[in-house]
């Protein structure tokens, strides 16, 4: 009984992993004679302000603008090297 519970279960299992839907959807634009072109979402790159921020180490670091209009700073990490962004938080 044990065994066919078992066989039961993994038969269902492998049936609901198969069934997972993808997304077909392609963005595409009609051109001038007719003929459909894809379209792909360019990333935005920051805007600079203009304006700084200051740590409390009295550092200052220039402040960008996300596609999505919020506000952050760059900073280099010292272990790795890498540039993260860090976003500010305004009340």
């Amino acid at each position: 009984m044990k065994k066919l519970f078992l066989i039961i279960f993994i038969a269902l299992s492998i049936n609901a992993m198969a069934q997972n839907k993808t997304d077909n959807k392609i963005n595409a634009v009609q051109t001038k004679d007719g003929n459909f072109k894809a379209v792909t979402k360019a990333k935005q790159q920051p805007v600079l302000t203009g304006q700084t921020y200051t740590d409390t180490k009295g550092k200052t670091y220039p402040v960008y603008k996300s596609s999505n209009n919020k506000l952050f700073i760059v900073r280099i990490s010292k272990k790795t090297g890498k540039k993260y962004r860090y976003y500010l938080k305004t009340n």
